[in-house]
């Protein structure tokens, strides 16, 4: 693998030239529009990387190439792939009901399809919980109709339990633990060695977990969740070699 262009906080040193300057200032718009301590970015020719660029401060020094962020929801797509390859080697239909593959749950009537497209009528967040929900174990990750909005289908409404309810029916599918699926499944074959759900590399903005089934529940200091934030079926530390190497 060719070594990687280094990131440059000076405009006068910039690969691609103007075309790097450019991508700078574009970087220092969206630190600045997006109200973000730091910011890291690349750009790609051709399949390869031919920028990077970081700006700002993560925990009082300078961001680099290896510096972890939290990609929030962008975590509902790991947990999205990770259900439809169990759909795809036989091991769940999308059009069963959640009781089929996690019983005991208030949502068992809705289908893992309406789960995956965020029509199964769930709200947003558990009532009462703070992320992303409460309850003993894989079985409950709903433990009441509260976070119960509608009918299933009747509309969109987009909501981090029925990924949290998701990740705990690949976990209760492969009797394994959901990190642990993502790492083997998606992350080492992407070549993703920087991203995952614990804090792998010093200097990350940390914060502490407690163990939930299919994601995790965040505390004030740690790492986040399976439905929207990587430390589960929705939220996982990802640093920004891997942000090239996923977009190669």
């Amino acid at each position: 693998m060719r070594p990687l262009p280094q990131p440059s906080a000076d405009p006068a040193d910039q690969p691609l030239g103007g075309i790097g300057r450019l991508l700078l200032c574009r970087l220092v718009h969206a630190q600045a529009q997006g109200r973000v301590p730091s910011v890291a970015g690349c750009a790609l020719i051709d399949g390869r990387t031919a920028w990077t660029g970081v700006r700002g401060h993560a925990r009082g020094v300078p961001p680099t190439l290896d510096t972890q962020y939290r990609i929030g929801s962008l975590t509902k797509s790991f947990t999205a792939v990770l259900v439809m390859r169990l759909r795809d080697r036989g091991e769940l239909r999308t059009d069963e009901p959640l009781e089929t593959y996690l019983p005991g749950t208030v949502a068992g009537d809705r289908t893992v399809r309406q789960l995956l497209a965020h029509t199964a009528g769930l709200a947003a967040m558990t009532p009462g919980c703070d992320w992303p929900y409460s309850g003993p174990g894989p079985a409950h990750p709903l433990p009441s109709a509260a976070g119960v909005l509608c009918r299933a289908g009747e509309r969109f409404q987009y909501s981090n339990i029925g990924y949290a309810l998701l990740g705990a029916v690949v976990e209760r599918v492969r009797q394994e633990p959901w990190e642990d699926v993502l790492a083997r499944e998606v992350l080492a074959p992407l070549g993703l060695r920087g991203t995952g759900t614990p804090p792998a590399i010093p200097g990350r903005l940390r914060r502490r977990s407690r163990r939930r089934p299919g994601r995790r529940r965040a505390e004030p200091d740690g790492p986040g969740e399976v439905a929207g934030q990587f430390p589960g079926p929705g939220d996982d530390p990802v640093d920004g070699r891997d942000v090239e190497q996923g977009g190669q």
